[in-house]
């Protein structure tokens, strides 16, 4: 079996032809959540005897790391190659949300290492945000 050059949408954007190696080292980190993601999906679907994932509704903090659309393209590589193309995802994006332990003041940050708006202290945590997860699976047992 010999790998095809193909033309794939890469990070930059725009049509290009490139290898696979390069494909999946420029996808690695999402190409391995998505697998892990499907797997679990799939695990759990078998436990309650389904014969089909129809949709998977995931959760994903705007700050869990991952580059949204490099992971969309992950995720429907990774559902089409185990039988699964036609599963419907919902990915519901979770706005991170910040608490100041100093002041006690909670605010939507710009990044993981925003100050406190209100009295400027370093010393805060992250609430909301980096979530990565699976919220609901529809399967269907006919299938």
């Amino acid at each position: 079996m010999s790998l095809q050059r193909r033309s794939y949408i890469g990070r930059s954007g725009g049509n290009r032809c490139i290898s696979l190696p390069t494909l999946i080292h420029e996808y690695m980190h999402e190409l391995s959540i998505a697998m892990s993601l499907v797997d679990i999906a799939k695990q759990e679907a078998k436990k309650r005897g389904a014969g089909a994932i129809t949709e998977i509704e995931l959760e994903l903090g705007e700050f869990c790391g991952l580059d949204f659309e490099c992971f969309n393209f992950s995720l429907n590589a990774v559902l089409t190659g185990q039988g699964l193309a036609n599963t419907k995802i919902v990915s519901n994006i979770i706005e991170a949300e910040m608490e100041c332990t100093d002041c006690g003041v909670t605010f939507r940050p710009d990044s993981l290492f925003a100050d406190c708006p209100t009295c400027e202290s370093s010393n805060t945590r992250l609430l909301k945000g980096e979530e990565l997860r699976i919220k609901s699976l529809v399967i269907d047992k006919d299938k």
